[in-house]
């Protein structure tokens, strides 16, 4: 019989597989494997999804704060997670520092996101025994090298086969590396000293992994409170107070039906419990935008926008436009009706007209964006946008967030919160539907498999679980 070292005498004891089956799994996992400094997760800048400019929508409004993101109902929410360093020996978040969220990628990044994600099941284990555990990953330590206490807490937290590819060997013909590489990798040829002692501290590790100060190695300046879509129907903002806990805003976006008329307008939105309707302004020769010096325009105006919920129903009246069609000029057939209302809530001047329709195209080019960087992570079909359907959605989503900015209509708070709310899940379902997903909301938020990225490189990346940081 081979001899095999006590931790997989332990691990067959506890998983109750054969001496045989474990041999044979260890041939599948390992396959010659070696670690190289750097290469357990990989993840950089450059992979980040692309920030999404229409949830600023979201800034004035307040989220309702919970303590887990698991089984939520789709709406808006913010939490304090459990972070977790995944970028040893560099600087750690500051105020002001902007993130933005990418999937984890890189050698181990499979075993980290299942570490954060088994993380939420086993709060009996401490953040400080999971933070150690990811930096011995990181740093390429053989599993059974780490102290006892150590391994015996975080048992959970892993399957047989992450044990064996966690016992891999390392690469120590540091000479042979490039520079960089070199130097990396002698970096973590001192963390797997520390943590591999069991007589050396937590606070002694963190010390040597988390450095103090700023980070001025600049990327890309990002604001603070950034949202990114990251597939699975959420938009997600993260903000570091420090690399140990991170303020996650969270949107859950619902399934939402939409209606239309015989002219092909959106004229009701419902998600089952709250409903946005749209009534057009088809007084004759409304349909026109006419200012001086310029050609007529074409455009719907919104005569009524009335959201009905459980609690009741508000209304907002004569507020609000949208391009009609393609937005190209028109010749007016019918004269505007001497009864009609011109005012600048819902009559734009030339120039805010060709903004909007301007800006349809910088908004397809960002869903296009986003939908190239969810197939890099998605095993869905995505299709690239249909853009004739999309534009028109696009002049409607932009038509209904304009009317409805929250200074136009003060008191208003909560109808505001359910509007942004609705509208925002509608146009996560155009989007979806468009790219060839779907919009039924029916997981928790991927958070785990995901990380928080700096605008800096000289700052750390971090992981996220589920886990409430009080």
């Amino acid at each position: 019989m081979k001899k095999f070292p006590l931790f997989v005498l332990l691990l067959l004891a506890i998983t109750n597989i054969s001496f045989a089956q474990f041999d044979d799994l260890l041939k599948k996992v390992t396959k010659g494997e070696t670690w190289l400094p750097g290469k357990s997760v990989t993840t950089t800048f450059n992979d980040v999804y692309p920030a999404v400019d229409w949830m600023n929508y979201f800034d004035g409004v307040a989220p309702d704060t919970v303590n887990t993101f698991q089984g939520l109902p789709p709406g808006y929410y913010v939490m304090n997670v459990q972070s977790y360093c995944l970028r040893a020996g560099t600087y750690g978040p500051t105020k002001g520092a902007g993130y933005l969220i990418a999937p984890l990628l890189g050698k181990q990044a499979d075993i980290v996101t299942k570490i954060l994600e088994r993380s939420v099941n086993h709060p009996e284990i401490s953040q400080s025994n999971i933070q150690i555990l990811l930096w011995a990953i990181e740093a390429g330590t053989k599993y059974d090298k780490l102290p006892n206490e150590l391994k015996t807490s975080t048992l959970p937290l892993l399957k047989p086969e992450d044990i064996i590819a966690l016992n891999i060997d390392y690469n120590d013909a540091l000479d042979l590396l490039p520079g960089d590489l070199m130097e990396l990798g002698k970096y973590y040829s001192k963390m797997r000293n520390m943590v591999t002692n069991p007589k050396t501290s937590f606070q002694e590790i963190e010390k040597f992994a988390v450095q103090n100060g700023v980070g001025l190695d600049l990327k890309e300046d990002i604001k603070e409170d950034q949202w990114n879509y990251i597939g699975d129907n959420y938009y997600i903002s993260t903000n570091p107070i420090t690399y140990s806990k991170t303020t996650v805003r969270l949107f859950k976006a619902a399934t939402v039906t939409s209606t239309k008329d015989d002219k092909g307008r959106i004229t009701k939105l419902s998600d089952g419990f709250n409903e946005l309707e749209i009534i057009y302004d088809d007084e004759p020769g409304r349909d026109v935008l006419s200012t001086d010096g310029n050609p007529d325009l074409p455009i719907w105006r919104f005569k009524k926008i009335i959201l009905t919920a459980p609690e009741g129903s508000e209304t907002l009246e004569d507020i609000g436009w949208m391009v009609r069609g393609d937005g190209k000029p028109v010749t007016r057939t019918v004269a505007e009706s001497s009864e009609s209302i011109n005012n600048s809530l819902n009559t734009p001047t030339y120039s805010e007209y060709m903004e909007r329709l301007n800006s349809v195209n910088s908004e397809s080019n960002l869903v296009n964006k986003v939908m190239n960087a969810l197939k890099k992570s998605s095993s869905q079909g995505l299709n690239n946008l249909a853009y004739d359907n999309f534009n028109a959605e696009t002049h409607t989503f932009n038509g209904l967030r304009v009317a409805t900015n929250p200074t136009n209509f003060k008191g208003k708070s909560n109808w505001f919160r359910k509007n942004i709310q609705l509208t925002t899940s509608w146009w996560n379902c155009a989007i979806n539907a468009t790219a060839g997903a779907n919009c039924t909301p029916d997981s928790d938020p991927p958070l785990p498999k995901n990380g928080s990225i700096p605008g800096s490189t000289g700052r750390q990346r971090l992981g996220m679980s589920l886990r409430n940081s009080n």
